[in-house]
């Protein structure tokens, strides 16, 4: 006899749910052995729109960009400014 279609949901669910942990896990530990970690960082809007100005400023982007810039993309270029001031300090 089958369960009920609410326990079979959530077991699917679950299911999903696991598969997705492995696979988050699976890219955690490939970036640890690259000796990369995640780090999150809240940011206001002010500090954002902030940096967007810097980076419009120094030519990292053009107005054009920046109207289409998403949050990945803000991410991005948040990574790329900081792994070169820190490699840049390390010098």
């Amino acid at each position: 006899m089958l369960a009920p279609p609410e326990k079979r949901e959530r077991r699917r669910k679950t299911k999903e749910r696991r598969a997705a942990d492995r696979c988050r896990k699976a890219k955690e530990r490939a970036l640890k052995k690259k000796n990369i970690r995640l780090y999150t960082l809240p940011l206001s809007d002010r500090a954002v729109e902030g940096l967007i100005a810097q980076w419009i400023a120094t030519g990292q982007i053009s107005d054009e960009q920046a109207l289409r810039l998403d949050r990945r993309a803000i991410e991005r270029l948040l990574a790329v400014g900081i792994e070169h001031q820190g490699i840049r300090w390390l010098r």
